[in-house]
């Protein structure tokens, strides 16, 4: 079993040659974690006039350089493996003027900015990468605020099940070939030949518009390689379930405060006073076991609090 060192010099590598996301894209769940984040105002009036928030993963600073410019009195910090996505990172910041936003280089797994505070954590598409996931979001509790929150977005272990048997075949396949470009083109290939009923399958990308449309999002992976590298070819690449999620916020002293873009009953799926009767009588947990295995999402945004 490859060590924790060894997964996370490959995961470096591998963003090093194909630095992410490298594209200026809003995602869909980028509009919810938003809509939250302009919510917390209401809670705490005059929270986005000195609030702190930290992105663990920033990788290029799609996300981050668009929050700061959105809250420019607030400050952000971004973190991120790879100096590669960093320069990016930076060089976007530069161009968009912002003054109130900041990068450094680190490793999630062994974060450590000494006594600083975040009001707001994201880690957005970063924690299923690492080699400890419990670690890294215990490291992300350390700096987050007694009343902070903590924002994970993870793969979905049932939304992405035929993707996840796509990453199997290219890894099997891709055996003996070492270099990172060829790899690509080789995936290219095989996703371009290959019969659809094959191989298609759910996609991340930069346009939830494009989502679920097989063409267009072939059409886009093979046009920005660091995003076919991403979702095909990851060195390292966890995916979970709801009972995952509780086991990592258990593990961490961390309670769900959110699980954006669910519906709060059962009822808003299925329309029936007996389900719903059924749904009721359950524990907290258990209805979000329910909801989860129902719609076997894709992926997973989460809100987290302190104990």
């Amino acid at each position: 079993m490859k060590n924790k060192n060894e997964i996370t010099d490959k995961v470096q590598k591998m963003y090093t040659q194909f630095p992410f996301p490298d594209v200026d894209c809003r995602m869909d769940y980028g509009l919810i974690i938003l809509r939250f984040l302009k919510g917390l105002e209401k809670k705490r009036p005059g929270f986005w006039q000195s609030a702190k928030v930290m992105e663990a993963g920033c990788g290029t600073g799609n996300t981050l350089n668009h929050l700061a410019e959105i809250f420019p009195k607030a400050s952000f910090q971004g973190v991120d493996l790879t100096p590669a996505s960093l320069e990016k990172a930076q060089e976007k910041a530069r161009s968009m003027e912002l003054k109130n936003i900041k990068f450094q280089q680190e490793n999630i797994l062994k974060l450590n900015l000494e006594e600083k505070k975040f009001d707001v954590i994201l880690c957005i598409g970063v924690l299923h990468h690492t080699a400890d996931m419990m670690e890294g979001i215990k490291r992300l509790k350390a700096h987050l605020a007694d009343d902070g929150v903590l924002i994970l977005w993870l793969y979905g272990k049932h939304g992405r099940y035929r993707l996840n048997l796509n990453q199997r075949f290219f890894d099997l396949l891709l055996t003996d070939v070492n270099d990172l470009s060829e790899k690509v083109e080789i995936a290219k290939t095989v996703l371009t030949l290959a019969d659809k009923k094959n191989v298609s399958c759910h996609l991340n990308v930069h346009s939830p518009e494009i989502e679920n449309d097989w063409e267009k999002t072939m059409e886009f992976v093979t046009k920005e390689p660091q995003w076919l590298v991403d979702q095909f070819l990851h060195v390292n690449e966890k995916v979970v379930d709801m009972e995952d999620i509780f086991a990592l916020a258990d593990g961490a002293n961390l309670r769900m405060k959110k699980w954006f873009n669910v519906k709060a009953d059962l009822s808003g799926y299925i329309d029936d006073a007996r389900v719903q009767s059924l749904y009721e009588k359950l524990g907290d947990r258990d209805q979000l076991l329910v909801k989860d295995l129902l719609l076997k999402p894709d992926y997973y945004t989460v809100a987290l609090e302190k104990e």
